[in-house]
């Protein structure tokens, strides 16, 4: 059976829509494996609503978002991984460098975080 969400796609939402809709809200840093990898490992939940089953933890690695480093690429420092439901599943990742997120129009992360966690967030 093919699972569609009601109204519009996720990543078409306006950011506020975007961070409303989502249950869970998880930051992402790279850390260097020893084979070379970039493993994104959790270190914040930046929303997650009470009621929700997520299936990572702080210091999980996310291994959709890790990735073998090509040369002629550039992927930041980590993602901001947008999850909706419960069991959460990912909507959408988008990802920062340094204090600002690249996915995000350039937005700043504090801006962002205290945007999830805003009232009604």
């Amino acid at each position: 059976k093919n699972f569609r969400e009601e109204g519009k796609p996720f990543h078409e939402m306006g950011l506020e829509e975007q961070i409303l809709k989502a249950s869970v809200i998880a930051l992402a840093r790279y850390e260097k494996a020893d084979d070379g990898k970039m493993k994104a490992i959790i270190n914040e939940f930046l929303k997650k609503d009470p009621d929700v089953t997520v299936h990572y933890n702080i210091g999980d690695e996310y291994p959709n978002s890790s990735y073998y480093p090509s040369e002629d690429k550039k992927y930041g420092d980590g993602v901001v991984i947008f999850f909706v439901g419960s069991p959460a599943s990912m909507r959408m990742s988008v990802s920062y460098s340094g204090d600002r997120i690249s996915g995000l129009a350039d937005l700043p992360i504090e801006l962002f975080k205290k945007k999830c966690k805003a009232p009604g967030a």
